[in-house]
């Protein structure tokens, strides 16, 4: 990704595996970070040649500097992985992952939110529902079905 793909305050991405085309709004931290980078390149991050990664490329050079970093368990899919998880546990949408993640459909994005916590999205859920239903008296009706009045 580079300038080109820079459209305003969004960057368009075509996501590799599912070729899905996407319109990304961009947060003030990321604009902030990428501003200062040159425009001449053709990509925002080169190898050590100032060529642009390949996917492949990238991924071994993110997990290099996640190891250096003491973040053994950590690579740049995982974070695909992270982002949809914390999106699901603010309660967003599966079709809002989905537009983020580039996910083609709602059952890839269950196996990427499955370990949201469940404890906090069922509490999340039930204050939900108990919160905006005012309570209803029950009233009895004045005759039972099949009764007429002087029964």
């Amino acid at each position: 990704m580079g300038w080109d793909k820079i459209k305003g305050k969004h960057i368009v991405v075509k996501q590799v595996k599912t070729n899905a085309e996407l319109d990304l709004f961009m947060l003030p931290a990321l604009m902030d970070a990428i501003s200062p980078l040159p425009r001449d390149k053709p990509t925002f991050l080169t190898t050590a040649f100032g060529k642009p990664f390949t996917p492949a490329g990238f991924g071994n050079w993110f997990r290099e500097r996640c190891n250096e970093a003491g973040l053994e368990n950590c690579s740049a899919h995982g974070l695909r992985k992270a982002a949809a998880r914390r999106m699901a546990e603010g309660g967003m949408s599966g079709d809002i992952i989905k537009a983020v993640t580039g996910h083609t459909d709602l059952k890839q994005v269950s196996v990427y939110t499955a370990a949201a916590n469940q404890a906090a999205l069922a509490e999340k859920g039930l204050k939900a529902i108990a919160g905006k239903k005012k309570r209803t008296n029950s009233v009895q009706p004045v005759e039972k079905v099949g009764q007429t009045k002087g029964d």
